[in-house]
């Protein structure tokens, strides 16, 4: 009995890293600007390379033309986290905006628990308050997210947000 108690919490264990291996916390999500020099955070490879390097393309040129700093990030789980929580607290660990501008832009998608959230620095909220960021997400993130086509929900995303901040 105790070999097959003992092969039990083997196994247990074994399938729980591998059921929990997706998950992130905060030190652990990629830093795009650090590893690729983009604004793309998709370590659960839900967009292609290609859809990564055009987003990239959208968030680079917003960046020159309005000085924003807009990451997306996409993951497979947060764990029992709460997606606002985790997007506050990773807005502050990466530092995104420029810094006495304080104008950095974070859209989280959390894949299994199927939330969306913005964080947005006090230099954009005038321009890009909370209503306003709900309203984009809903209409122009949310249908998209329905269809499993993530690159023109987030593409859209961006373009509405650079319509605001131009």
């Amino acid at each position: 009995m105790k070999m097959l108690s003992s092969s039990l919490l083997v196994v247990c264990l074994f399938f729980s890293d591998t059921l929990f291996a997706d998950s992130y916390d905060v030190k652990s999500v990629p830093n795009p600007r650090t590893t690729n020099g983009g604004f793309i955070s998709d370590p659960g490879h839900f967009l292609s390379d290609t859809d990564i390097t055009q987003l990239n393309t959208k968030l680079i040129e917003l960046e020159k033309e309005a000085t924003a700093e807009f990451a997306i990030v996409i993951l497979p789980s947060i764990g029992s986290a709460i997606p606002k929580e985790f997007a506050v607290e990773l807005f502050n660990y990466w530092g995104i905006g420029k810094k006495g501008k304080d104008n950095g832009l974070l859209l989280l998608l959390v894949m299994d628990q199927r939330r969306w959230e913005f964080e947005t620095g006090y230099g954009l909220e005038g321009v890009l308050p909370d209503a306003i960021l709900k309203r984009i997400g809903e209409d122009q993130l949310v249908p998209n997210l329905k269809k499993k086509d993530y690159n023109t929900g987030f593409a859209n995303v961006i373009t509405a947000v650079s319509k605001k901040l131009k």
